[in-house]
């Protein structure tokens, strides 16, 4: 068997995998994103955002945000 002590596992990087957001998920961070800033946009609209920004990361749908407004 192969044997680390504590120093040895500490210099191995985590990695951990985190889903991209269904629709739903990313309509909901567009609405957080705009939240206070004066728009027109419906709830349609945000499932239109949803549904064109597939395999959108949330930091993704961020920094478009901050693009748009």
């Amino acid at each position: 068997p192969l044997y680390t002590d504590n120093v040895t596992r500490r210099n191995f990087e985590n990695r951990i995998y985190i889903h991209l957001p269904d629709p739903k998920a990313r309509a909901d961070i567009f609405k957080l994103k705009v939240q206070g800033v004066p728009n027109d946009l419906f709830k349609e609209d945000f499932m239109i955002l949803a549904e064109s920004s597939d395999l959108y990361s949330g930091s993704d749908i961020e920094a478009l945000s901050k693009e748009a407004f």
